[in-house]
């Protein structure tokens, strides 16, 4: 009997004890839960975006106190990073090339002015002259008349002037037109020309068509298609250029956003984690065994390095950001800090298919650009 009640007492005791570790530990996980509990009271966990995280992202310091802040919206990093970009300012430059092909192509149907000058001055013997003069010796015999060129040569001066216009037609013809003056003058000594001087005017009109090769409108204005083709194909490049610019700069705001949000979500559990370790170390020696406090230790520890993880997202986010805008007014350092005013939106965005598709289709300047190439 006497054993028997020990072990009733052995029993009941350890019941008791049972009892009691279950109430604390029942009391441990109210407690460790009541912070969240309020917070979610306050605020809806799962609307995050309307709730004071975001103004806190949008307006502290994250990553260090001295930081300058700087917010910027997403309107604003586009305008910025599509103005300062190095890549689309070297683009930009092949529309303007392309486009002075098209200009010199097209210069070839130009009608060009042209003028030449030649001038002649001709002396030479003048032997066999027809024009002779008579000359009377007196001999013994009597007067002797012998006939000699009037000049022992000849001294000729002509000038000659050309003015006129030349054009090419789409069907490959050359038309030309000209105005020529011919002055002629002979100077010869002793002698005597009608005609000298000699003022002659000319007008020429000249027009030449091929009827084999280079004959036909649509060859000789193939250049010139081939040249716009060509420009077209310039313009659509450089606009899918500034759409993945645009896209990029658009995809880092909003990582550099999210990773914002992020720290301030973890610092608020981060801080309950560290008041929550503070309380049970407090209590360890009432009802909170060397377990809960390890693993407590253990939540707090892997919250630091949790946060600092994220912080590190941030600034790396940032620099991933200040890289696409390439402001000198903002430059790659710690010294500033941006601040995302914009916020993402949470409600859907319903879109038709196969309207989707015939939208990209018809607007998408690669595919614009690989039709015109056809």
């Amino acid at each position: 009997m006497l054993q028997q009640n020990k072990r009733q007492t052995h029993m009941s005791h350890c019941v008791i004890q049972l009892f009691k570790k279950t109430i604390s530990c029942i009391f441990i996980c109210i407690f460790l839960t009541l912070p969240i509990n309020i917070c979610n009271a306050a605020d809806d966990p799962y609307d995050v975006l309307s709730t004071s995280y975001h103004k806190r992202a949008t307006t502290t310091a994250l990553l260090n106190s001295d930081n300058e802040l700087v917010p910027l919206s997403l309107q604003d990093c586009l305008r910025i990073g599509l103005k300062n970009n190095i890549e689309l300012q070297i683009d930009s430059y092949s529309p303007a090339i392309s486009l002075g092909n098209v200009i010199s192509a097209e210069a070839v149907f130009d009608a060009v002015m042209f003028t030449s000058v030649f001038y002649d001055s001709t002396d030479q013997a003048n032997l066999l002259s027809i024009t002779v003069d008579g000359v009377t010796t007196t001999t013994q015999d009597g007067q002797i008349t012998e006939e000699l060129p009037a000049s022992p040569d000849s001294r000729i001066h002509e000038y000659n002037y050309q003015l006129g216009l030349r054009k090419r037609l789409p069907t490959g013809a050359t038309v030309e037109i000209s105005e020529n003056y011919r002055h002629y003058n002979d100077i010869t000594n002793g002698s005597f020309r009608y005609y000298s001087p000699l003022k002659e005017f000319t007008t020429t009109i000249q027009l030449v068509q091929p009827l084999l090769r280079n004959f036909g409108i649509d060859l000789n204005r193939a250049s010139i298609n081939a040249a716009r083709n060509r420009y077209q194909v310039s313009l659509q490049d450089f606009e899918l250029s500034v759409i993945q610019t645009a896209r990029t700069i658009e995809t880092t705001y909003w990582e550099l956003w999210r990773a914002r949000l992020l720290v301030i979500i973890f610092e608020d559990f981060y801080n309950r984690v560290n008041e929550n370790r503070k309380r049970l170390e407090k209590r360890q020696t009432f009802d909170v065994n060397i377990t809960i406090l390890k693993r407590n230790a253990a939540l707090y520890h892997d919250a630091i390095l949790t946060l600092a993880t994220l912080k590190n997202q941030v600034n790396a986010a940032q620099d991933r950001l200040l890289i696409e805008l390439n402001a000198p007014e903002y430059p790659l350092s710690n010294t500033i800090e941006i601040l995302t005013t914009d916020t993402a939106s949470t409600s859907l965005h319903k879109t038709d298919r196969t309207q989707s598709l015939e939208t990209a289709l018809e607007y998408r300047p690669e595919v614009i650009a690989q039709s015109l190439q056809i």
